[in-house]
């Protein structure tokens, strides 16, 4: 008897192939999302060590000299005040003083600074000490008081940040120099670069100066940039300084 050829029908042929065409779609989708979840955990790394490297790049220590000179230049600190002093390159300087719930600011040229130079003209005669001008007096703007939270949390992230001082050494381009105090502690910064741990508490103290000279219909609004500033630093120090 002679027998018929097999025959496979295309929905036979889909049942046998089934299975393999599932495995090997498995299998490509597991390479895709594992290849993704390496590229992803590998760019978060890479943004972890970034932020960390800008964290760091926060105030350093002054050199010991110096803190001996400002002793010298300024009456001592209360013992819970917080100086900051700003040595401009092209103008005058200012500087704040911040103690429990009060602020003070002032403009002149720090004590401890030398003034920045007089415009130079073309005279002959000018020689580069000739150039230097006189001290402008400071002139200090009556004292505000803070809310009790913000004034708080402002210190306490100052102290910190003047007590645990431990960047390299660093400058900047235009010479202007921040430095802070408190108690027998000094840290300073120089034109840091904005997304750097220093350069937000410079920017904090820039906030500070202008809520101390705003009026008072301005300065919620002084206020809010301010806190905002501290929880950005306080985020920070959560997310990448533990």
């Amino acid at each position: 008897m002679t027998k018929k050829p097999l025959k496979l029908s295309m929905k036979r042929i889909g049942v046998i192939a089934a299975p393999a065409i599932v495995a090997l779609v498995v299998l490509i989708a597991y390479r895709f999302v594992r290849d993704r979840i390496q590229v992803r955990g590998e760019q978060i790394q890479k943004a972890r060590s970034e932020r960390l490297e800008l964290y760091r790049m926060a105030l350093e220590p002054c050199p010991a000299i110096d803190t001996a000179m400002m002793a010298e230049a300024w009456p001592a600190l209360a013992p819970t005040e917080i100086a900051i002093d700003v040595e401009a390159a092209f103008s005058s300087g200012y500087g704040l003083r911040i103690s429990g719930q009060s602020l003070q600011s002032y403009t002149g040229d720090n004590p401890f600074f030398d003034p920045p130079p007089a415009s130079p003209t073309s005279s002959p005669e000018n020689r580069p000490e000739s150039l230097m001008r006189a001290k402008k007096p400071l002139e200090f703007t009556p004292a505000i008081s803070l809310p009790p939270t913000l004034g708080e949390h402002l210190g306490r992230l100052l102290r910190s940040e003047i007590v645990e001082a431990s960047a390299a050494h660093s400058s900047g381009a235009d010479g202007e120099v921040y430095v802070f105090r408190y108690g027998k502690n000094c840290a300073r910064t120089w034109s840091p670069l904005p997304e750097t741990r220093a350069g937000k508490l410079t920017a904090l103290v820039d906030a500070l100066f202008q809520l101390s000279r705003a009026s008072e219909d301005a300065r919620s609004n002084e206020r809010r940039k301010i806190q905002g500033l501290l929880d950005e630093l306080q985020s920070d120090t959560l997310s990448v300084g533990g």
